[in-house]
């Protein structure tokens, strides 16, 4: 399936085409891997920790957890997810976020 990810915080949306199955952590690896390598050489340890949010048609949000499957997860064909690799997104800036967040029609 394929999906939008949005890389935070430049806000670069790539398209990737990955399983039901995938995990998330398996998603933040290949993020870090394609996308980040310096910070990844600075930072070894730091892929648990990024963030990855799924935002729903109408705007709710959840930050999803490292062993679900994205499609466990319930995101499907050509949703947009998030990518932050700073692990310090609380409830508080995730709902900032959700205020500022364009459309993306």
């Amino acid at each position: 399936m394929k999906l939008q990810i949005r890389l935070l915080p430049n806000k670069d949306i790539i398209n990737l085409d990955i399983s039901p199955e995938t995990t998330i952590l398996q998603i933040k690896e290949l993020i870090y891997n394609q996308f980040f390598k310096a910070y990844l050489e600075v930072e070894p340890d730091c892929i648990p920790m990024s963030v990855i949010l799924f935002y729903k048609p109408e705007f709710s949000f959840g930050q999803l957890r490292n062993e679900e499957t994205i499609g466990g997860a319930g995101c499907q064909e050509g949703d947009l997810i998030e990518f932050d690799h700073e692990e310090s997104t609380n409830e508080a800036e995730l709902k900032q976020m959700k205020a500022e967040r364009p459309p993306t029609d």
